[in-house]
């Protein structure tokens, strides 16, 4: 039925209002903002996979820089893609770069509780003799981690590194035992035992090697050890001959090259020259192998070969980092300061510019300019950022330098961080031994201290040094207490243990436990000098003059020395009192 119309016009539809009319607004923007969200995460996932596509494509044909640069900008667009990560990783193996370390613990840090990737860490830190990275990636790895034949393999290296022998190879020969068939574990466990004085397992160690010398994946393993063994021996022809094969292989590293070269120049064999003429050629292509054999040169006397050869590179190699390093320490050898400020003025030398400071401040201090000097030094200092493998570099050229105060302010920001803190210690007290600072060797061995409470060797050096200074005697007391209970049959906390009964009035005591050692424990200067100081107290002060001439023998610290000197003049008074009664 037609609706029929008067002549009315219709009433306009009800009002929505304002707050109706924005509400549809803004429902229209949020789905056309939800669109382009969504096609903006599209199109970076296509970017990113398109980045992956080109890294693999460039890492087959083993243009690994370029599949580098597409690799990392696939992570710049998703920084925790495990799986780009990890071509990282592959990507900065192959490129045998450092920088490899920096993947790893990356990826160590994407996944973390796997214990291959710790594994795997430690074992590309090892390449780069990073020991301690090493250490603390295997530190990492769980129990279960640990039981792995991997796991044995890389501590093995990692206690080989430490030269901890026995370690290493109970760990190599666990490693072998659970995997008889892989080549490397069997290279390791016999590399180390044909140092073996055992005939049996140094000829059942040479077979070994010699069988598996011609095995691609351990060769350079295998002809490394045999090599040492030669040199060891001193079978120079065997050496060279191992030496050339190895820098022959195919996956010789520069390293196996300049083995050889410096064997050649060792034994001034007539090939020395042409074979230099091969390695400048190889090391030219790249900036790490050019700056290592410029350094190289300058430390085998060769330094104006070095700087000769130095001049012949492109510009673009010349000035890339690390070959101006290099090329400064040849420079500051010849005391040719105008050339090496040249080189440092206005410079970048990237990720090593903290080098490029200290050579300044080198060349400063050269031209009188203590001032300019001090800052820039400071700017070197300030430029490690505090990393230990940098910090250890200038602590390097300021003991070269004999720049002692640089060098011991470097060991204590090492020493009071937290990596790689053992390092810095051994060389303080090492350096402290040396000029016989006694208060420096007790602030090391409080460090050390303060590192592991439970070391008995820091703990017996804390109560002896702070004995000896009169330093905080009250606790002293109570850490010899400590350390006798912990080792009481440890020589040399017996001797502490009983000078510090002595300082408390009970010399008699300190003088039986002292009468416990071993006779040839009295051959140590320091301990027969605590002991004359004590035997004077008593009454067989004749007993020590036999130890104070021991003592005085010897290289003791200038306090221990006091306590001799104060033990012959105590026995000197009373030879004259005797005599004056007579």
């Amino acid at each position: 039925m037609a609706t029929q119309t008067s002549g009315k016009t219709p009433p306009p539809p009800p009002s929505r209002g304002p707050s109706v009319r924005w509400s549809i607004r803004i429902v229209i923007l949020a789905a056309v903002a939800g669109i382009g969200v969504l096609g903006w995460r599209q199109f970076r996932e296509f970017r990113q996979h398109r980045m992956i596509a080109r890294a693999r494509a460039a890492f087959e044909q083993k243009d690994y820089q370029q599949a580098m640069i597409s690799a990392r900008r696939a992570l710049q667009m998703n920084p925790r893609d495990v799986a780009v990560m990890k071509m990282m990783v592959e990507l900065s193996e192959k490129a045998k770069t450092k920088e490899a370390l920096y993947w790893h613990r990356m990826l160590c840090e994407l996944e973390p509780g796997i214990a291959e990737n710790d594994i795997a860490w430690a074992d590309s830190a090892l390449q780069y003799k990073e020991v301690a990275i090493a250490e603390q990636a295997l530190g990492r790895v769980d129990e279960a981690g640990r039981k792995t034949a991997a796991f044995h393999g890389v501590a093995g290296r990692l206690a080989l590194a430490a030269n901890q022998l026995p370690v290493a190879e109970s760990h190599f020969a666990e490693a072998a035992s659970q995997q008889p068939d892989n080549a490397r574990y069997a290279v390791d466990l016999a590399a180390l035992r044909i140092r073996s004085d055992d005939t049996e397992k140094h000829d059942a160690a040479l077979r070994t090697l010699d069988k598996f010398i011609a095995e691609p994946s351990v060769r350079q393993v295998a002809a490394r050890a045999l090599l040492g063994e030669y040199v060891r021996e001193k079978n120079w022809d065997g050496a060279l001959k191992i030496a050339q094969r190895v820098q022959a292989a195919p996956e010789a590293t520069f390293g196996d090259r300049m083995l050889y070269l410096g064997l050649l120049r060792r034994f001034q064999r007539p090939e020395f020259g042409s074979y230099l003429l091969e390695v400048q050629e190889y090391a030219a292509a790249n900036p790490d192998d050019a700056a290592a054999l410029i350094t190289w040169l300058a430390d085998n006397t060769l330094v104006m070969i070095a700087v000769s050869w130095a001049k012949t590179l492109p510009p673009a190699m010349a000035s890339q980092t690390p070959v101006p390093a290099a090329l400064g320490e040849c420079y500051a050898s010849l005391r040719d300061w105008g050339s090496l400020k040249v080189l440092v003025t206005d410079a970048d030398w990237k990720f090593v510019n903290f080098l490029r400071l200290a050579f300044l401040a080198r060349v400063q201090r050269e031209e009188g300019d203590l001032l300019a000097s001090r800052g820039s030094w400071t700017g070197a200092v300030k430029a490690t950022g505090e990393r230990y493998d940098r910090l250890f570099v200038l602590i390097r050229y300021a003991s070269k330098w004999g720049w002692e105060a640089e060098a011991i302010e470097l060991l204590w920001i090492v020493a009071r961080g937290n990596s790689a803190p053992q390092m810095a210690i051994a060389e303080l007290y090492r350096r402290y031994s040396a000029t016989q600072n006694t208060r420096g060797l007790l602030t090391v061995s409080n460090r050390m201290l303060e590192i592991d409470p439970k070391d008995v060797t820091a703990l017996n050096n804390v109560v002896i040094l702070s004995l000896l200074l009169n330093s905080n005697v009250e606790r002293a007391q109570a850490l010899a207490d400590d350390a006798f209970r912990i080792a009481p049959t440890n020589p040399g906390v017996i001797s502490t243990y009983a000078y510090a009964l002595h300082i408390r009035g009970k010399t008699d005591d300190g003088i039986a436990l002292m009468r416990s050692l071993d006779e040839r424990q009295f051959f140590d200067p320091s301990v027969a000098a605590y002991f004359a100081s004590m035997l004077v107290d008593s009454s067989h002060p004749e007993e020590a003059a036999k130890f104070i001439e021991t003592a005085q023998n010897g290289k003791i610290l200038p306090e221990e020395m006091n306590l001799v000197k104060e033990a012959s003049e105590k026995i000197a008074r009373r030879n004259a009192a005797k005599r004056a009664i007579q």
